[in-house]
């Protein structure tokens, strides 16, 4: 779901913020920059207020049985599972889903070459 929210980040031009910096063609970009060079506080809202409503669209889109699922791989699912025993029904908890898929878009970010090395 993390490369969902790339994708999405790829389509959306650029907001200019990181002027002189190097050459960004989209927020991807740019969100690759802060991962690599950040993290910039003064951002965090910014990138929040573009980031969490395509998380949230995302998620909405997964049926139930597939959050449920998703749930577990999760640290709180493996837990969950732990203590449990089979017959009850994973609950969902869209929040740290939501929290999960940001974690991953970090590690994808930071896993792609710098920006300034592709250009």
């Amino acid at each position: 779901m993390a490369r969902t929210v790339m994708w999405h980040l790829q389509r959306i031009a650029d907001s200019g913020v990181f002027e002189g910096h190097g050459q960004f063609n989209n927020l991807w970009d740019e969100y690759r920059f802060e991962a690599h060079e950040g993290p910039h506080e003064q951002l965090d809202h910014a990138w929040d207020s573009v980031i969490d409503p395509i998380v949230i669209d995302n998620l909405d889109r997964v049926p139930d049985p597939e959050k449920r699922l998703l749930f577990f791989g999760t640290n709180e699912g493996w837990e969950y599972g732990d203590e449990r025993d089979n017959t009850e029904i994973a609950p969902i908890n869209e929040e740290l889903l939501a929290d999960e898929i940001r974690r991953n878009l970090i590690r994808v970010a930071i896993n792609t070459p710098h920006p300034a090395e592709e250009n």
